[in-house]
């Protein structure tokens, strides 16, 4: 989970920040879904997000940061 393997690939890759995958077997990078809304997605890979993000701020999906400054 969190990470696709494109066809004709020995090689998983991971979902990019501010996206999830919360299934195995997906081969594409279109399988990554969108960080939800309120929640941030920190780092790659995520099998589903870090959590909700800090209170006082608002998190648009595919947010990264708990506490993302530009949304306070």
């Amino acid at each position: 989970m969190g990470h696709y393997c494109p066809e004709g690939s020995s090689m998983a890759t991971a979902c990019d920040t501010g996206y999830f995958l919360n299934v195995t077997g997906s081969d594409a990078l279109s399988d990554c879904l969108i960080c939800t809304g309120g929640m941030y997605c920190q780092g790659t890979g995520n099998a589903q997000p870090a959590g909700t993000c800090d209170p006082g701020y608002y998190c648009p999906p595919g947010q990264n940061d708990s506490a993302p400054v530009d949304y306070v």
